[in-house]
């Protein structure tokens, strides 16, 4: 698949297919991401094929995300699980977060390599659909965040 074909204009990402089927999204450098953004990514994954897809996601040191394109992640019907990479501590913790307030129904983790992440979204014993609250979460921070009972 061409993935060019299918990227709005004025978009800020880059979307490359990496075999089977997952999507890798590059953002812009510094990017402030804002709700036309998540509109734009749901967009394309939607057009990108009929059923829900990992996505590999590098956020390449992304400054803020706005609460509206937060919560379209969270509810979208596109991604299968989501994998995001980046070598900060902050970009794991943040994610982590993002998982407790949206609980969005895919599984989300933080790597910080490509190689690591494309293992775990091709892996098959990885949920497709909604998780459970305690197995979403990895290592140590479970304990941080204990199940709420929502």
């Amino acid at each position: 698949m061409d993935f060019a074909d299918h990227v709005p204009q004025g978009a800020r990402f880059t979307p490359h297919h990496v075999p089977p089927d997952i999507v890798m999204v590059e953002w812009q450098p510094c990017i402030a991401l804002t709700d036309g953004d998540a509109e734009h990514i749901m967009g394309f994954m939607r057009s990108a094929g009929t059923a829900p897809r990992p996505l590999l996601v590098h956020p390449q040191d992304m400054r803020s995300i706005s609460r509206n394109a937060l919560a379209a992640f969270a509810e979208t019907g596109w991604v299968s699980r989501m994998a995001v990479t980046g070598r900060s501590l902050i970009d794991g913790f943040l994610l982590e977060i993002y998982d407790e307030l949206y609980r969005p129904p895919y599984e989300v983790r933080h790597f910080e390599v490509d190689a690591a992440a494309l293992a775990w979204l091709r892996s098959p014993d990885t949920p497709i659909g909604p998780v459970s609250r305690r197995r979403r979460i990895s290592g140590r921070s479970a304990d941080r965040f204990p199940t709420t009972g929502r």
